[in-house]
């Protein structure tokens, strides 16, 4: 199960629920009735199909298409609220947000009592960081009589105060959406990583301890907050057994991306892309201690399988690490050297990042290079080679005339 704070936005079920029990349809013909399946027209059940259709290409990232549909659906039923939500929802992904706004405007003017689209109006306002304007909307979700999503609300806004920094309110809020279902994953890591960031490392365990002793809720994040929280509270003990159990993970680019942005370690923009956000020392400072935990794993599981031909092999690596010679690399195969190479480059060019981060200076890692006029100039042999360039340095101060 993917334990991304971004789930918490929306779901498919949630969309169709609305398009079919309300749909922003006016009510049954007899006023003291209330609509159903039997009370389904051709064009509803047309409808119908072509949310489900538009749903699921918005839950694939196949935005054109999915707007495609969502057209279609308008075509069978104007009056279709949950088609204008979740083509808001699209047209937010698109990074389109005065259409998205206007066609959340257009959906709860059909249906001003529509719970969902307050919430998804809402989460997209604190994706925007429009914090204000988007808890005002999260409060008007939660006091709709019979709302029966309230945890779901109550979550997304406890993020969002998190993301405000507004950590008292966080707590609140994910405290009360834990309580209304104790059992949901996302809940419990997210209020765990608010209760991390007030320094309560105690009770943060707790609950991420209650997500990591079910191996099927268990992933890379779950476990590296767990591995932050044990590192803050001085159990080097903890800390090592997480670490055996942290795994590259495979989630795919676009599903990392989100995850990244979510924890404020990437900066989204529209129509630009992703850049990496600001690092403070004390963040650098941490990632080595946890880093520092990891590689001892890492050393004492080698160490206890080495023989005497891993030992001459890492020597070499470890040579190679000084300079990209490679003849002093003679049991690595030929074929791989270069790939063993760039793998010490970039721990190196990692750690000039990360001091440059928390230090001030800017720096930048450059493939596109003349590396044969390099060579020269650095008198290098015909077994090195210049693998990449890092630029580091201040950006250049504009003159007082421009």
């Amino acid at each position: 199960m993917r334990l991304r704070a971004i789930a918490i936005a929306l779901s498919a079920s949630v969309l169709l629920a609305s398009c079919a029990s309300r749909g922003g349809m006016p009510p049954a013909s007899s006023g003291n009735e209330l609509r159903t399946a039997s009370d389904q027209t051709d064009a509803d059940r047309r409808a119908a199909v072509r949310m489900e259709l538009a749903a699921l290409h918005y839950g694939r990232g196949q935005y054109e298409t999915a707007l495609d549909e969502i057209k279609l659906a308008l075509q069978a039923k104007p009056d279709l609220g949950a088609a204008f939500g979740l083509r808001a929802l699209v047209y937010g992904s698109m990074g389109e947000d005065a259409l998205a706004e206007e066609s959340f405007s257009r959906a709860l003017q059909i249906n001003p009592r529509d719970a969902d689209a307050m919430h998804n109006r809402a989460w997209f306002l604190c994706q925007k960081g429009k914090f204000v304007e988007g808890d005002r909307w999260f409060e008007q979700a939660l006091a709709v009589p019979q709302y029966r999503d309230a945890q779901r609300s109550l979550m997304a806004q406890g993020v969002c105060h998190g993301r405000a920094g507004r950590l008292d309110d966080a707590e609140r809020k994910l405290s009360r959406a834990y309580e209304l279902d104790p059992s949901n994953p996302t809940t419990a890591l997210n209020l765990s990583e608010v209760l991390y960031r007030r320094g309560e490392y105690e009770r943060a365990r707790f609950y991420i301890r209650r997500v990591n002793q079910r191996e099927e809720l268990t992933s890379s994040q779950t476990l590296w907050l767990a591995m932050r929280i044990e590192n803050r509270m001085g159990n080097r003990g903890s800390v090592d057994e997480i670490g055996r159990q942290l795994q590259v993970s495979a989630i795919p680019i676009r599903e990392a991306l989100q995850f990244l942005q979510s924890e404020g370690l990437v900066l989204g923009a529209p129509h630009v892309g992703a850049t990496v956000a600001p690092i403070s020392e004390d963040e650098v400072q941490e990632v080595f201690t946890i880093m520092e935990g990891l590689e001892s794993v890492g050393v004492r599981e080698a160490a206890r399988r080495l023989d005497d031909a891993g030992l001459a092999l890492l020597s070499d690596v470890v040579a190679e690490m000084d300079v990209a010679d490679h003849r002093r690399m003679t049991l690595v195969p030929a074929a791989q050297r270069e790939a063993y190479a760039f793998t010490a480059a970039g721990a190196m060019a990692q750690n000039v990042y990360l001091y440059c981060a928390s230090q001030g200076p800017s720096t930048v890692i450059r493939a596109w290079i003349d590396r044969h006029a390099l060579g020269r100039a650095m008198d290098l042999g015909a077994d090195q080679q210049v693998l990449l360039a890092q630029t580091v340095g201040y950006p250049r101060q504009a003159s007082a005339g421009g």
